[in-house]
């Protein structure tokens, strides 16, 4: 003390605390000056893959502590981020349409068209090679034309359902996507949180994600939301039946009876195109998550297949079935090998043409007059296919193929 002027048992210079300093204690032997420093606006940021939680004051007691998780399980493959299928339209197993009506049906793989009154047509549409690798490196869009559209109770949308309701659950995400529309649109997105369809008392919970003028020009949108806990919903367990899903909705019209999930952006028959769709994790878009086509087909066949007869270069009787025999008089029983296995135990649609197919053995081809599927499971399917005669050899080999030069299929769904 004596360097600084002070004598005696009690120091009496003045200290005084700086910017994030603090000073405690008297200046005496029993009880001193402390000087303790302290962070201030101390704040973390989360990443796209990592979430950052910071509890505490920094204090004695209370410590800063900083704890990171994973923002998301990696659902949809390895080190994707990206939830939605198929967002760059780069697989349609069905064709590239056009699909007309309202539906309810799906058209490009994954992707959902339903609506009521007019019409709802949709389309995959191929970028051009002039356009500089297409839409920002997409190869593909789809477009939606409304029309005819004009009552209270009539509506549009386009959706996607991705499994596991508890993907994002509480947590911040962003929903970005490529669009044009030469008819400037608005487009009220739409996130719906779907407990099962077996979960008892109310399973459906929707968040108004926000409004988006597309205009005539191809722009990228973004819109970022809370996606809600889902703490307190629902009146018990997950239903457990594979059936709770995430999803993303586009209304693209709506009359009055649908305003508050629509967003009133009212009825609109125009035309909306769109693509590189993506849902991920955080508050801000990231570059599209273009994945390698084998991927996109791995991901895709694990809702849809299609097992088609339309190589003109085989002809007639091109066969459908993996195998199968005569299991009576009138009925072959074939099978379907399906790979990659399917989420679920898919059903099955056919042509409606049965004059498409024939039942082929060592004896014969015989006209068939019905199909009916017996059996499923994720990576097998079997059918009943009924002749129109009754003279087919038990026990035979038997194929379902097709009759003749018209092209045909079976399909396998298990879509959500």
């Amino acid at each position: 003390m004596a360097r600084c002027g002070c004598a005696g048992n009690v120091c009496t210079c003045l200290i005084l605390p700086g910017t994030n300093t603090e000073v405690s204690g008297s200046g005496t032997e029993t009880d001193p000056y402390q000087v303790h420093a302290r962070l201030a606006n101390l704040v973390v940021r989360d990443t796209p893959s990592v979430d950052l939680t910071l509890v505490g004051n920094g204090s004695e007691t209370l410590p800063y502590e900083l704890t990171a998780d994973l923002a998301v399980p990696p659902v949809t493959g390895a080190g994707s981020r990206n939830l939605v299928d198929n967002g760059d339209f780069g697989i349609a197993t069905k064709g590239n349409g056009p699909f007309t009506g309202l539906g309810p049906s799906f058209f490009v793989d994954r992707w959902y068209k339903t609506g009521s009154g007019g019409s709802i047509d949709a389309s995959r549409v191929q970028t051009p090679f002039n356009a500089g690798g297409g839409v920002n490196g997409a190869d593909w869009f789809s477009r939606l034309v409304i029309s005819g559209q004009s009552a209270a109770g009539h509506y549009a949308y386009v959706s996607q359902d991705m499994e596991r309701v508890r993907t994002l659950a509480g947590r911040v995400a962003c929903l970005s996507f490529l669009a044009n529309s030469p008819d400037s649109i608005k487009v009220g997105v739409e996130i719906k949180q779907h407990l099962g369809t077996g979960t008892p008392g109310v399973y459906a919970y929707y968040l108004a994600a926000g409004v988006v003028q597309i205009n005539p020009t191809w722009e990228q949108h973004y819109l970022s939301f809370l996606i809600p806990s889902l703490a307190g919903k629902g009146t018990g367990a997950l239903a457990g039946d594979d059936t709770d899903t995430i999803s993303v909705t586009f209304w693209l019209s709506s009359g009055t009876t649908n305003a508050v999930r629509a967003q009133s952006i009212g009825i609109q028959n125009k035309t909306f195109e769109f693509t590189d769709v993506q849902l991920e994790p955080g508050a801000g878009p990231t570059s599209f998550e273009r994945k390698p086509r084998f991927q996109q087909i791995a991901a895709a066949r694990r809702y849809y297949q299609r097992k088609v007869a339309d190589n003109a270069n085989l002809g007639t009787l091109q066969r459908l079935s993996t195998g199968g025999y005569v299991a009576a008089a009138n009925i072959a029983r074939v099978d379907f090998a399906l790979s990659p296995p399917m989420r679920s135990y898919p059903g099955i649609s056919y042509d409606a043409t049965l004059a498409n197919y024939a039942v082929q053995t060592p004896d014969g081809t015989y006209p068939v007059s019905a199909i009916s599927q017996i059996m499923s499971e994720r990576d097998m399917t079997t059918l009943n296919v009924t002749t129109t005669t009754s003279t087919m050899t038990l026990g035979r080999p038997a194929a379902l193929v097709r009759a003749g030069a018209t092209p045909t299929f079976i399909a396998f769904s298990a879509e959500l």
